[in-house]
């Protein structure tokens, strides 16, 4: 099974376990993922408009895009418990690690039932990020910047910080070959039985 079937399945297993109807899928890109989530409504945050405009395209009814650059406001600027559910696939890598962590630490309080994260890590070297060269990705030209990995998260701060492992699998590489684990995060809130 690809990582792209087991990503989209469980993130679907764990809105359903969490009655989530309100999805906020940071660093959406341009929403081929999104696009097979159960929802009511999602909203994608992403710094880059041609990724919200895929996204945009991509999606059926009831999606919202917001341009966010999570380096300047990682979520800083949305209240406390306004999404059932968020996510980001594939994001907080691309953050510096300061950065990534006041923004994971947001994910929490703005979810109110769900935090579910995706990011690799670097097989032979954990402390080192995956290497991701610069690119135009999914055909959308520009939007290389937002590509970089920056920072690499070990299991142990999940672990340490209530999420439990929901996928560790091994990838390769397409950019020099190496393999990485590719790392899928889960957190159930304490409030989730609050709806």
């Amino acid at each position: 099974m690809s990582t792209f079937t087991v990503l989209h399945e469980t993130c679907n297993t764990l809105l359903d376990q969490t009655k989530s109807a309100t999805v906020l899928d940071l660093c959406c890109g341009n929403g081929q993922l999104s696009k097979l989530l159960t929802f009511e409504s999602i909203t994608g945050v992403d710094a880059y408009q041609p990724y919200l405009d895929a996204f945009m395209d991509a999606m059926p009814e009831h999606a919202e895009g917001l341009l966010m650059d999570l380096t300047e406001d990682p979520l800083d600027s949305i209240e406390d418990n306004t999404y059932d559910a968020v996510l980001c696939i594939d994001g907080v890598e691309h953050l510096e690690h300061e950065k990534a962590v006041r923004l994971m630490d947001n994910m929490e309080r703005v979810a109110k039932k769900l935090v579910v994260i995706f990011t690799p890590i670097n097989l032979h070297n954990p402390e080192v990020p995956v290497l991701n060269t610069p690119h135009s990705s999914w055909g959308i030209e520009g939007g290389a910047e937002w590509q970089t990995h920056k920072s690499a998260h070990l299991p142990n701060y999940f672990l340490n910080n209530g999420y439990v492992i929901n996928m560790d699998s091994i990838g390769k590489n397409q950019y020099d070959g190496t393999s990485y684990r590719e790392m899928l995060y889960s957190k159930i809130l304490e409030n989730n039985n609050e709806s």
